[in-house]
Formats: structure tokens, sequence, C-alpha cells
């Protein structure tokens, strides 16, 4: 993660390192396989395109050269959205991005992944 923070001039607000370990409410502890470096925005109920623009404001061009650090073995931005599920978890969405949005993020180098959640009422 250091290797990361160091390339992109840019402070994760997510950090987890290989080895560390991480105790829940339950007393219950687990020990971290892999490594995670994260920017995270939040944002209620906010356009998905205007939050993906917030975290391109904040990481620069040269991300792509994070695929050259060798314990990199994945990296890509994840557009995660929770909406709240219908009673039988039934949920419509649109999400709309202009072709800026999208060329400025396949400038990047890095794929997109979008993750949406249905969340019961």
């Amino acid at each position: 993660p250091d290797a990361i923070t160091s390339l992109l001039g840019v402070q994760p607000n997510v950090l987890q390192r290989a080895g560390d370990t991480r105790t829940f409410a339950s007393g219950k502890s687990s020990v971290a396989k892999d490594g995670l470096w994260a920017k995270v925005v939040d944002s209620d109920g906010g356009k998905a395109e205007d939050v993906l623009d917030l975290l391109l404001a904040d990481i620069p061009s040269s991300i792509e050269k994070i695929s050259g650090i060798a314990a990199v073995t994945d990296a890509y931005f994840d557009l995660f959205v929770a909406r709240m599920a219908g009673e039988k978890g039934q949920m419509d969405m649109e999400m709309d991005f202009q072709g800026i949005t999208l060329a400025r993020v396949a400038a990047t180098g890095l794929p997109l992944r979008i993750t949406i959640a249905a969340v019961p009422e």
C-alpha cells in the first residue's frame, strides 16, 4: 500500500496490509491474506457519474503505473451502488455516463467494475 500511495500522491481512506489482524465486535479475529488500498467516495443519492467524476478528480493520470508494482495483482475502479429493494427484492435502476467520463476512465488504463446491490427495506 505504501508504494501505491507514493506513486499516486493520494492518501487512501481504506488501507489494509497483508498480515494485519482485525478484531470484530464479536471478539473473533481475522488475519488479512491480501493488502488493500482504496480511495472511497461516498454519496447518498448522487448520480453515479458525479461520484465517478469526484474519484477521477483525486486520482492522477499516472494510475496505470500501478500495474507495474510487483505486489499489485488486481487494480480497478469499483463503482458500488446500493439501492433499497422492494418487498420481493425487485429494483429498477438506471445509470448514465457521458462519453467524456468514460474516456477519462479509459485513459487511466484500469477497468471499471460496477457492483449493484439490492438492499432489503
